[in-house]
């Protein structure tokens, strides 16, 4: 069992007690853990809310929404996310979520770029969590129609069109 001494709020399920001198001010009057994923995640999306980067913001609030999906709605902490964990996190959106490769490798460089930047900050220390785990980009399908198709669906509805007001002008005629 690890040692949660040190940290404020209990990490696993022996630990009951929360040890309020390891607290930071703002999390006994807030209740928000500053050492988790959830509270760097949120203040990332709230940093893009500032600066008017709205698309950005979707995209990390959709990636923090599946994670605490998959952790049943609790958050954890960054020293506690390991390559077993992220594993597991992509295993559970492949099969739970059905989503595909592309889509899960989103995931997890949303969530991998949020890591660096913890880590970055002091607040992690990097133990290689995504090394397992599919972070490229499959190349898919193309599926739009060529742009000689289009010109002549364009055409066909240009005739058809036509047609249609030729016919009506002569029979109000």
């Amino acid at each position: 069992m690890k040692n949660h001494s040190n940290r404020p709020y209990a990490a696993c399920a022996g630990c009951k007690t929360i040890n309020y001198a390891a607290m930071s001010a703002r999390e006994r009057v807030t209740g928000v853990k500053s050492g988790t994923l959830g509270y760097v995640m949120r203040r990332t999306i709230r940093q893009f809310d500032v600066v008017g980067r709205a698309r950005m913001k979707e995209i990390y609030l959709s990636t923090l929404k599946s994670f605490l999906a998959f952790r049943n709605g609790n958050d954890v902490y960054l020293d506690d996310i390991n390559a077993d964990m992220i594993m597991q996190y992509e295993k559970y959106l492949h099969t739970s979520r059905g989503v595909s490769r592309n889509t899960s490798s989103f995931y997890m460089r949303v969530l991998r770029a949020v890591y660096n930047r913890a880590v970055g900050e002091g607040l992690a220390t990097d133990c290689r969590p995504f090394k397992h785990v599919y972070t490229g980009v499959d190349k898919t399908l193309k599926r739009a129609l060529p742009l000689s198709v289009i010109k002549k669906i364009l055409q066909l509805e240009r005739t058809t069109i036509l047609k249609q007001v030729r016919l009506s002008y002569f029979l109000v005629m």
